[in-house]
């Protein structure tokens, strides 16, 4: 009976030095040992590491059904967040989802293109990717935002509301004037660069009123028409003031003035595995890029939104990533954020710290975003990011973690999942030759671009048609009597059309 005893306690005292070897041998592998279970086109992020266990831990992956819940990328410049992005990005690229990528300076743009050669030759990507490079002044894709899905009023609001996000000042009449513009040029086919005309060229604003339908627009420029030459400047000018990034560069000229336009509903419709890749050169265009950016993703926003007619299961799923996104984003956007994802987006926003967002454009995303990594921050952030973390650490010591996380070493926070530490996985640039780079290059601008002669040749023309302005001489008979609503409805409504949406009181500068 002892001797059993004995060997009974030896057995048990033996089976539990194996289990706990067996345990540190697992520890001490490295992660990549352990095989992390993915949903089909998911990704492995990076894995989970803790001071106590540094080496060890598991895999952190995300979903695509996770994606289409959006991500929120925070930290300073040089912590990791670009290589995160290229993780999401290689992930689309070999699942074959579409995805676009709105890029300030175009590092991201030169770095993802090897990526798109290596997963497929030339031919392959010459429809499926629309490359936007404004660095590039030769090749010239053109882009209309008056011009695109929906109705005329939809399209005219959207770069309305862009422009005033852009301003450091408004006024009710700068409003108005230029609301009136944009409506008429998106009801007519005109573009961005027909506002100068339509306010200082009397021959083109007749031919374009011509064909405009809407009662209210051509009251308003029946109303102009009959105003002095200097009060018809008075209207005019802070308008031209808030334009003139626009007209004033000439590669911005060839891009938005061109008759053809490439069409991102159709790009992103047209089947998955589409690739919309713009840079918008800031380092060149300064502050007119921002300008150009809001308007790129105001109009990505009504093409995806224009999908409402589309049944669910024909909505063609898109990732859509944006760096620096505040400094693009309208109060529109925050609609973006609450509904995209029903019509098949999923937004993959980053920037550098939550002092450049507005207060509510801040609590919108931190209230729909599912997953928000967050890199390296500085103090002022680490003190609100605090509060959306469940470690167990105290309040002080997650502001200091945070202020101190390595380059790549990132704070993961998802909803309905507690909150973990992982070091995101490296990703690798892949050798491609620049033939074939510049062959990618190529391939596309031959499925969407014209050449710089080209656009500045029809523009030429365009200006020499109505290069004599016949100022109007309207009958004195014909004044505020003729236009003077009938009745008080019609006043009411007229009232109702043409007051400002937004807009601070003031007077407009000139």
């Amino acid at each position: 009976m002892l001797n059993q005893w004995i060997q009974s306690l030896l057995s048990s005292a033996i089976n539990r030095d194996l289990r706990r070897r067996e345990e540190r041998a697992r520890a001490a592998s490295p992660p990549s040992a352990v095989i992390p279970v993915l949903a089909p086109g998911g990704l492995v992020l990076g894995h989970e590491f803790s001071d106590e266990e540094p080496q060890a831990g598991a895999p952190v992956t995300l979903s695509p059904e996770q994606r289409r819940r959006h991500v929120y990328v925070l930290g300073a410049t040089g912590t990791g967040k670009s290589n995160l992005l290229l993780r999401l990005i290689e992930s689309d690229i070999a699942a074959g989802r579409s995805f676009c990528v709105v890029d300030l300076r175009g590092d991201l743009v030169d770095r993802i293109l090897p990526r798109l050669s290596a997963a497929g030759d030339a031919e392959h990507w010459r429809e499926r990717l629309l490359l936007i490079d404004l660095r590039h002044e030769e090749d010239v894709v053109g882009f209309n935002p008056l011009v695109g899905p929906g109705d005329a009023y939809g399209r005219a609001f959207h770069v309305l509301e862009v422009l005033r996000q852009q301003s450091d000042s408004w006024g009710v009449q700068l409003e108005e004037t230029l609301r009136n513009c944009l409506i008429a040029l998106a009801e007519t086919g005109g573009t961005l660069l027909e506002i100068e005309m339509m306010l200082c060229n009397a021959s083109f604003r007749a031919a374009t009123l011509a064909k405009v339908q809407d009662r209210y627009v051509q009251s308003f420029f029946q109303r102009f028409d009959q105003l002095s030459a200097e009060q018809r400047l008075g209207w005019s000018m802070p308008v031209l003031n808030k334009v003139t990034p626009l007209l004033a560069i000439p590669r911005l000229r060839r891009f938005f003035g061109g008759a053809h336009t490439v069409s991102l509903q159709k790009t992103l419709d047209r089947r998955s595995g589409q690739v919309i890749l713009v840079s918008l050169a800031v380092d060149r265009l300064h502050q007119a890029a921002y300008l150009v950016g809001g308007l790129l993703v105001s109009a990505i926003q009504n093409a995806i939104m224009a999908r409402v007619d589309l049944a669910e299961g024909d909505r063609i799923p898109v990732n859509l990533y944006v760096d620096e996104f505040e400094t693009m984003a309208s109060e529109q956007f925050e609609t973006f954020i609450a509904e995209g994802r029903r019509f098949g987006l999923g937004l993959c926003l980053s920037h550098q710290n939550l002092s450049q967002m507005p207060t509510r454009l801040r609590e919108v995303l931190l209230n729909n975003a599912h997953t928000q990594i967050y890199f390296q921050t500085g103090a002022g952030d680490a003190a609100q990011l605090a509060r959306e973390v469940s470690l167990d650490l105290r309040r002080d010591a997650l502001q200091r973690l945070l202020t101190q996380q390595r380059t790549g070493e990132a704070l993961i926070v998802q909803r309905g999942d507690r909150s973990r530490r992982i070091r995101v996985a490296l990703s690798q640039d892949p050798a491609v030759s620049p033939a074939l780079l510049a062959g990618l290059r190529q391939a596309s601008w031959q499925a969407y671009g014209r050449t710089r002669e080209e656009v500045e040749k029809e523009l030429e023309q365009r200006r020499v048609t109505f290069e004599r302005p016949a100022e109007p001489a309207p009958d004195a008979k014909k004044s505020a009597e003729a236009l003077k609503p009938k009745d008080q409805t019609k006043e009411e409504d007229y009232e109702v059309r043409h007051r400002p949406r937004r807009g601070k009181p003031g007077q407009d500068k000139k």
